[in-house]
């Protein structure tokens, strides 16, 4: 470190360019130590200071210190931690209002698939034929 005239007068320093109260060891004098948040990552980071003063300030993740979010992969506006996995087709028979990310799960009801098993098959036509001759009831 390159000690100035003005430190040198006030007496920081002994002959050796050492300083006198060092209290910490880290080669800044207690004089002339700069309080502040030493921590990069911090979003108060004070690169000016010498001397972490333990106010640093960190985000909470998936959110950066101006609030917006950091971690959103499919970039829809909602933090992947808060992405809720589910059908999100209205039209759909498993659809999920809270679903802000499809997962591929939804269920369409298909016209013959009377047993809802997501086939055509003959265990439809059962369906029907045991229905049949019967009266729907409103």
């Amino acid at each position: 470190m390159l000690k100035t005239e003005a430190a040198y007068t006030q007496n920081y320093y002994n002959c050796l360019d050492e300083c006198l109260n060092d209290l910490d060891g880290d080669g800044t004098c207690d004089e002339l130590e700069v309080p502040g948040c030493t921590y990069s990552f911090a979003c108060n980071y004070n690169p000016d200071a010498t001397q972490d003063d333990g106010s640093c300030v960190v985000s909470d993740l998936p959110y950066g210190c101006d609030g917006q979010c950091i971690a959103d992969f499919n970039e829809n506006g909602i933090c992947d931690s808060d992405e809720i996995y589910g059908c999100i087709y209205s039209d759909a028979l498993n659809f999920n209002p809270m679903a802000t990310d499809d997962d591929a799960s939804c269920l369409f009801s298909c016209s013959g698939d009377l047993n809802s098993d997501g086939n055509i098959d003959t265990s439809d036509l059962l369906e029907l034929l045991t229905a049949f001759g019967g009266t729907c009831e409103f």
